[in-house]
């Protein structure tokens, strides 16, 4: 190993040390700007300046400082946001007491039980309050609407119902109620009848996994179908809770998700079929980038999705240019 070599190793190393040290400390940040108040932060930061001063160089500890100062802002902020809304929404319904005239936005359709559905909606007006235009900036103050399986909503729908919100979350917030707070759910409504307002046209993405879902029923019985579009495209509408629950207690339910292996498996087939087809590397790469852009569309861009197909992208890039 020559002189130059060795200098750009030890660089290297470095740059992965320091990413690593700050990530740590940003991680720290955010949960304490989440959690605790500025006290801790204070506390956490004399450790780690401690620590630094006797195994790391003024780099990593002046680094390090500004990303867990950086995590806890955000964190913090955050945490402080959301607090407001959820206020602004219990000030609004006289504190999840009243009935209140509501219009809504359906979002996305969450689970489905045994004869109901449960969907996330966003909020756009409760009695005469434009609420987009006023206090909430964001645009995603949601709640759970539950409704029976027999009355289908599709996303984009904008539906209209007199009824009283529930409260999700409670306080001192915890487990459960912490992570429905940071996704905006801020209350529950189970409704039996509801005035649909506007209809969002069939996508061309619901359109091909309505195709799909139809292919598999014609030929399958309703629960090989939904074994099947579980491990395709994450859709289980058509299993049973029965078989749910035989799933679960087998310790298999994790083939009815969408994750790495059928992003892997899809990357397999497609490229088994380009070989034959004289294409060059920057053309293969987007073919399947492509595929893979219109896959999680298809299956929706939960966050497994999201880190399953950006790891892949990444792995097929590599393994196109011929890096380990």
């Amino acid at each position: 190993m020559t002189h130059q070599s060795f200098i750009k190793k030890q660089i290297v190393q470095n740059l992965y040390g320091l990413f690593f040290i700050c990530g740590i400390s940003f991680l720290f940040g955010i949960i304490f700007g989440i959690h605790y108040t500025t006290l801790y932060l204070i506390l956490i930061g004399l450790f780690l300046f401690i620590i630094g001063v006797c195994i790391w160089n003024w780099r990593q500890v002046c680094f390090s400082w500004i990303s867990i100062f950086l995590g806890y802002w955000m964190g913090h902020f955050a945490m402080i946001n959301h607090q407001n809304d959820f206020n602004a929404l219990s000030v609004k319904t006289n504190n999840f007491t009243q009935k209140k005239d509501i219009i809504w936005e359906v979002d996305t359709i969450l689970y489905k039980k045994a004869f109901s559905s449960v969907y996330r909606l966003n909020i756009k007006k409760i009695d005469n309050d434009d609420i987009i235009s006023t206090w909430y900036r964001q645009k995603k103050l949601s709640i759970f609407v539950e409704i029976p399986s027999n009355l289908h909503l599709k996303n984009g729908d904008i539906i209209n119902f007199q009824w009283k919100i529930e409260q999700n979350i409670h306080f001192p917030i915890v487990g459960y109620d912490r992570y429905t707070l940071f996704q905006w759910w801020y209350g529950l409504v189970k409704i039996y009848t509801f005035k649909k307002i506007y209809s969002q046209e069939v996508s061309f993405i619901q359109k091909c996994k309505t195709y799909w879902q139809d292919i598999f029923r014609y030929y399958f019985p309703d629960s090989v179908a939904g074994t099947l579009l579980g491990m395709t495209i994450g859709s289980i509408d058509l299993l049973s809770g029965e078989v749910k629950n035989d799933f679960i207690k087998s310790g298999i339910s994790h083939i009815l998700v969408v994750s790495g292996s059928n992003i892997a498996f899809l990357i397999l087939f497609l490229t088994f079929f380009m070989k034959y087809v004289p294409l060059h590397r920057f053309g293969r790469v987007l073919i399947i980038w492509g595929v893979l852009i219109f896959y999680g569309s298809l299956v929706w861009w939960w966050i497994s999705v999201i880190r399953a197909i950006i790891m892949w992208m990444i792995w097929y890039l590599a393994v196109e240019h011929g890096k380990k």
